[in-house]
């Protein structure tokens, strides 16, 4: 951006004076009342920054002096000597010794001495003077502005320039029109500009505006939003605080919300704002989201896409997507990383929609309700998240998705079923090629039902062993990774291929978790009975030998 500054002149040029009379001469007649000439008075206050109106017996003796002819009435000429050849001198002149004098008094001092210094010259009572060295730089954050209405003519991106200029005066109290970008070019005391970069939902900003000048009474930051028409500048909306508002607000090293007023007619929608931070870099926040499995959910092909709210729930300021995984329980296990300028405001929706050809397609369902950034920083180890079905499925009962935030740590168990005895394939197979299927259950299997719902969560199968005769031999052990959820189950399932179809199933065992844990302290093999799941035509019950070993993890 371009920086710049100019002098510590303070005096209120004649356009300004100007621009102040026309609000209250509106027919031009080069004449205003006694109650225009109070409201001129209170807007000069207002120009320099004074939060309150100047006592009444002061503003009538300003408006007695400075009315040469008693005519009840001010003209053009009475109210240009508040210029004066030094600020406000001739003005201090004309006020009476006793009137001068009041400055002493407490009341004045504490409430109007800044604004008898600025105006009169009476420095005794100044705490920033006007030949002040004092330079100060007001560093602006800009992240987003919210509630802006793009011109629905304009093609492309909607990227509106941000312009903050620090000037003399309140632009407030002038003409809608002179808060153009070029009609106080004279008032600038330091400017700079960015653009904002091109979205379709609401403008956005990275990078840091800077304004630096020599701190003096009267200055005010203004913060101009415009639309780039091709060379031109369309000023949209803006937002004025005083400088020394602006400086105090640098000390807080928040986000902050500021209400925006459009300019001359602009429409802006419902919570039009600017989202910066005063001071000094751009904060990022940044999280990752391990969106681990979900459950309960359509039996069809899935995504979930992690999105970073603004405080106000209408912008998505980042997203990212899972991988397509297929329903009802879907294996998701993507880790979707969210950055952003730090609004500690922000909130987390996770959103679970339809995939086709790795597309996303209908949104089915969200979380309940949106995370704010202390929960998500709050979601270690895993949480399950409960899910408010959407469109076609809410008609289903309601899912969850397994999910953290930050590092999450699993473990490892290495699992050695060497042999099976008892087991034999069905009476229509043709051959025999066991395996044995490992699966890591949330829930016992044994007492899974609709309102307890036993989901697998990992499984690995071992080597498998063609064309046995007799009882079968595994050499290699399997791996099953491990996530800090209870209460978890290890089941053995002993099948058979089947060519062109699926495998048999022949006998089953289930362990909970805790128990192979324990059996893994002493990785001796043990023998497992098996439950058959068909006639397997052997007198005695079918066994598993198994032993068990801790892998460690990460």
């Amino acid at each position: 951006g371009e920086t710049g500054s100019k002098g510590a002149d303070s005096r209120l040029s004649v356009q300004e004076l100007r621009q102040l009379w026309d609000r209250h001469d509106l027919q031009r007649t080069g004449e205003v009342t006694q109650e225009g000439a109070v409201a001129l008075i209170d807007d000069v206050r207002r120009w320099y920054g004074l939060p309150e109106p100047l006592p009444d017996d002061v503003v009538n003796e300003i408006f007695r002096r400075l009315d040469g002819a008693s005519s009840g009435t001010w003209t053009w000429y009475d109210f240009r000597q508040l210029r004066g050849p030094e600020p406000f001198d001739s003005l201090r002149e004309l006020l009476p010794a006793e009137l001068r004098s009041h400055v002493g008094d407490g009341r004045i001092r504490e409430t109007w001495g800044e604004w008898f210094s600025t105006t009169f010259g009476l420095a005794e009572s100044a705490s920033v003077p006007y030949d002040s060295t004092e330079v100060v730089e007001v560093v602006l954050n800009p992240m987003r502005a919210q509630g802006l209405l793009p011109d629905p003519e304009s093609a492309g991106s909607f990227a509106p320039v941000l312009e903050l200029r620090i000037v003399r005066g309140d632009p407030r109290l002038l003409q809608p029109a002179a808060r153009d970008a070029d009609v106080l070019a004279d008032a600038h005391v330091a400017r700079a500009q960015l653009t904002a970069t091109g979205t379709t939902e609401e403008p956005t900003w990275s990078r840091t505006l800077k304004a630096e000048t020599v701190r003096s009474r009267g200055l005010f930051v203004h913060i101009i939003v415009c639309t780039s028409h091709l060379t031109a500048l369309d000023p949209w909306a803006d937002l004025i605080l005083p400088l020394d508002e602006a400086l105090e607000l640098q000390k807080v090293r928040k986000a902050s919300f500021h209400e925006l007023t459009a300019i001359d007619g602009r429409q802006l929608g419902s919570g039009g704002a600017l989202v910066a931070r005063w001071g000094g870099e751009m904060p990022r926040w940044r999280q990752v989201c391990h969106v681990l499995r979900g459950q309960g959910l359509p039996s069809q092909a899935l995504v979930v896409e992690a999105q970073l709210l603004g405080s106000d729930m209408s912008c998505v300021l980042a997203r990212a997507s899972s991988e397509a995984a297929e329903g009802p329980n879907p294996a998701f296990r993507s880790s979707l990383e969210l950055e952003w300028v730090d609004e500690a405001s922000m909130r987390v929706q996770l959103c679970i929609y339809t995939s086709v050809l790795g597309f996303k397609r209908e949104k089915i369902a969200e979380l309940r309700a949106a995370l704010t950034q202390g929960q998500v920083e709050g979601i270690v180890p895993l949480q399950r998240l409960g899910l408010r079905m959407l469109g076609a499925a809410s008609a289903s009962a309601p899912g969850c998705l397994l999910v953290a935030f930050g590092e999450v740590r699993f473990s490892w168990l290495a699992v050695r079923p060497s042999m099976a005895t008892g087991v034999a394939p069905k009476q229509d197979a043709w051959s025999f090629y066991p395996f044995v299927r490992v699966e890591l259950i949330k829930g016992d299997p044994r007492k899974a039902s609709n309102r307890l719902p036993a989901v697998v969560v990992g499984q690995t199968q071992t080597e498998t062993i063609p064309n046995c005769v007799g009882d079968p031999f595994w050499k290699e052990p399997v791996l099953l990774e491990v996530l800090p959820e209870t209460p978890l189950f290890v089941r053995f399932v002993v099948c058979s291929e089947r060519f062109a179809s699926e495998p048999d199933e022949l006998a089953e065992t289930t362990l909970s978790f805790e128990e192979a844990m324990h059996m893994s302290k002493n990785p001796h093999e043990r023998k497992l009975e098996l439950t058959p799941r068909i006639n397997l035509r052997h007198g005695s019950p079918p066994c598993l030998f198994v032993s068990f070993s801790e892998q460690g993890g990460a």
